[in-house]
């Protein structure tokens, strides 16, 4: 297999051609056996378990996920949450761990700009959202927030193009 001209890097791991169709194949579905993906690569199935337990010891592959509907769990009402904090460069790690605890909040992103935080919610409806929002402020750095709702998914997908 050819090598890329420009390799991926993570730590000391090179990614290769490879790693990037056994990524793939994983992308597509995680739990595709490891000897499915020997013939798909055309490669030895020894080979194929060394470079993924490689890929999860370098971190590289954090874990493996089941992607759930989120409407037949009754967790269609989306938001994104902006919180602004009283002294974002002193206390952003504290304040995003807090976060980070709602069960409801799935992603938590600190940024640099207008607003401290973006925040990605799943809620049942309009009064669990709204019994989040106020468990947000009050939290003790938070200073204000805004809220986008959103009306329609059109894409989501947490794969990484390789």
């Amino acid at each position: 297999m050819a090598k890329t001209k420009k390799a991926l890097q993570s730590s000391n791991y090179k990614i290769d051609d490879l790693d990037v169709a056994i990524l793939r194949a994983l992308q597509e579905d995680s739990r595709t056996p490891v000897q499915l993906i020997s013939e798909k690569v055309n490669t030895p199935a020894s080979t194929i378990h060394y470079r993924l337990k490689r890929m999860k010891e370098t971190s590289l592959i954090d874990g493996y996920y089941v992607k759930l509907n989120p409407t037949r769990l009754n967790l269609d009402y989306m938001t994104i949450i902006q919180v602004r904090t009283k002294e974002s460069t002193k206390t952003y790690r504290k304040t995003g761990n807090e976060l980070a605890k709602f069960k409801d909040i799935w992603a938590v992103y600190f940024t640099l700009g207008e607003w401290d935080f973006i925040l990605l919610c799943r809620v049942k409806n309009r009064t669990s959202y709204l019994d989040l929002l106020e468990k947000i402020m009050h939290i003790e750095d938070v200073e204000r927030t805004t809220s986008v709702i959103i009306a329609e998914v059109i894409k989501e997908d947490p794969r990484i193009n390789l």
